[in-house]
Parts: C-alpha cells; sequence; structure tokens
C-alpha cells in the first residue's frame, strides 16, 4: 500500500519496481538497505523533535505510556553488530502509522527487487 503524505515513500513503493532503469542506483538490491527514514519525536511533557535513523536499524516498536497518561510509542534501533539496542526514540501513535507505512512501501520495493534479480533464493 502507498502513502501519498510522504512522497519518497510514494515514489520507492509505485516507480522503482516498473521503472528501474530511470533510478539505477536504487535499481541495486543491496543499495536499497541504505534508505534513511525521518520522523518526529516526542517526550512526555510535548515537545517534538527529529529522528533519522536507517531503515534497516529499525529493531521494534514497543506501546510506551508517558507518566500523565498519554499514549506514545518506543522505536528501538538496533546495529548490525550490536545485541541490544542502540537507541529509543518516543514517538506519537499517529507516526508510528507513518513510520510503518514507510516500512511496508520499502519492503515491497526490497521484495520486487529481490524478485528482479539473477541472485538464487533458496528457502
Amino acid at each position: 500500500m502507498c502513502s501519498f503524505r510522504r512522497p519518497l515513500s510514494y515514489l520507492l513503493c509505485v516507480l522503482i519496481p516498473f521503472f528501474p532503469g530511470i533510478f539505477p542506483e536504487q535499481a541495486n538490491a543491496d543499495s536499497i538497505d541504505d534508505y534513511v527514514i525521518s520522523f518526529e519525536t516526542t517526550d512526555c511533557n510535548g515537545q517534538i523533535g527529529m529522528g533519522l535513523v536507517k531503515i534497516t536499524e529499525i529493531f521494534r516498536i514497543n506501546p510506551y505510556q508517558c507518566p500523565g497518561g498519554e499514549r506514545a510509542a518506543q522505536l528501538l534501533t538496533k546495529t548490525e553488530d550490536s545485541e541490544s539496542p542502540a537507541s529509543v526514540f518516543i514517538i506519537s501513535p499517529e507516526e508510528v502509522k507513518l513510520i510503518r507505512e514507510e516500512v511496508r512501501a520499502w519492503q515491497a520495493v526490497k521484495r520486487q527487487q529481490l524478485l528482479n534479480t539473477e541472485r538464487i533464493i533458496i528457502n
């Protein structure tokens, strides 16, 4: 499912799988792993900020409740060489939906690129 809310996600989701020659740097199945997403962070006092992470470093999104009772979520990131979470971001429930849409778009592109590659995939 492609989202119009984030133009780059829409571009990745719709155009690249069908026209890999237009964006040769994105046509390589390995280069898509460098895709970085941006998102709005928050704290329990209402302050907002900005976060950037490589999409492959998103480890988990957990529900979180602020001390005042507000609903939020924790975005946990993890690098390949790390056993424990590298960073924890507090995000709003609305931002969780946007991040999930972006991850789904990235997964669709990744899947399509793997299907279009000459590599052998063993299940």
